[in-house]
């Protein structure tokens, strides 16, 4: 694999990954809307690799399959990594706590926070898995490994003192930018190979 375009597409989906979390809003003035984010983040996922990366039709499959796994999931819950927060309380009834809940796990503690992350972000690795599963085999497993260390950008975002790029990312952010980084290494380990 050239480490050259897979450096530069990582670097892509992170970047790609933050815009999604509100940094094209902040940047641009223009705010698409939570789903519109999410399309331009498959699309933005997904185009680039087509040609270069993968026969155009497979990476057809990774736009749509983005876009619906960001739709089906929602993280806010846990993102905060232990430091709590309003939405903790603001949905009594939100599924995704079902797992750190039957394991036990305190509600604004780090190992609720990183069991909901891992959940969640299998869960918006699964859509891509399926679509690519036929053609990529057991390679689709890096976007399943992907998924589950959500919770680790996350929390490494959390205890790395990361500067702050003005409209861009500070602080809990770099979680998306981190993130981004690795949902950008496994589409490229799945669709380019190791």
């Amino acid at each position: 694999m050239n480490l050259i375009i897979f450096s530069a597409y990582v670097l892509w989906a992170a970047i790609i990954w933050r815009f999604r979390g509100g940094a094209f809003t902040t940047l641009t003035g223009i705010n698409p809307g939570t789903q519109g984010a999410r399309a331009l983040c498959g699309l933005a996922l997904g185009v680039p690799s087509g040609g270069m990366i993968t026969p155009w039709w497979h990476a057809a499959l990774v736009a749509p399959a983005i876009l619906i796994g960001l739709m089906i999931c929602g993280w806010e819950e846990f993102q905060m990594m232990g430091t709590g927060g309003a939405l903790e309380t603001e949905k009594p009834n939100y599924w995704p706590r079902w797992l750190p809940g039957a394991l036990g796990l305190k509600i604004g503690t780090m190992p609720y926070d990183m069991v909901g992350m891992a959940e969640e972000g299998l869960l918006c690795m699964f859509p891509c898995m399926l679509a690519l599963i036929f053609w990529y085999d057991l390679r689709v497993l890096w976007l399943a490994a992907a998924g589950f260390c959500f919770s680790f950008a996350y929390a490494l975002a959390r205890v790395l003192p990361m500067p702050t790029i003005p409209r861009f990312a500070s602080g809990q952010a770099w979680g998306e930018v981190f993130t981004g980084a690795l949902v950008g290494a496994a589409l490229m380990l799945v669709l380019k190979g190791p």
